[in-house]
């Protein structure tokens, strides 16, 4: 919460399957075609950032290249908790991909 909002985020530079198999795009993931599989990993993804972040304390970190928000209204990105960078703890436990747009 911010000011009484909730704020919506997307974090920069990784990218995690959708929780929903027909949101997922076969080979999007390299030779993965299993879209259910994909959307396993999606909600796995969900679940450990809940667990992570869920009543704690974070550092938001705006990224001037990236700007402040995508086309979706969400705001852009590098999230820290207890001085982790957060986004790349969901690349190292396979959780998510290195994004570059």
């Amino acid at each position: 919460m911010c000011g009484g909002q909730i704020l919506i985020v997307r974090l920069l530079g990784i990218d995690t399957p959708e929780r929903y198999p027909e949101k997922n795009k076969p080979y999007e993931y390299d030779a993965i075609t299993n879209l259910t599989y994909l959307a396993e990993w999606g909600s796995k993804a969900k679940d450990f950032a809940c667990a992570m972040l869920y009543n704690r304390t974070v550092y938001i970190e705006f990224d001037e290249i990236a700007g402040l928000k995508d086309g979706y209204g969400r705001y852009l990105a590098y999230v820290y908790v207890n001085g982790t960078d957060f986004n790349a703890l969901l690349v190292k436990n396979g959780y998510a991909r290195v994004y570059v747009e």
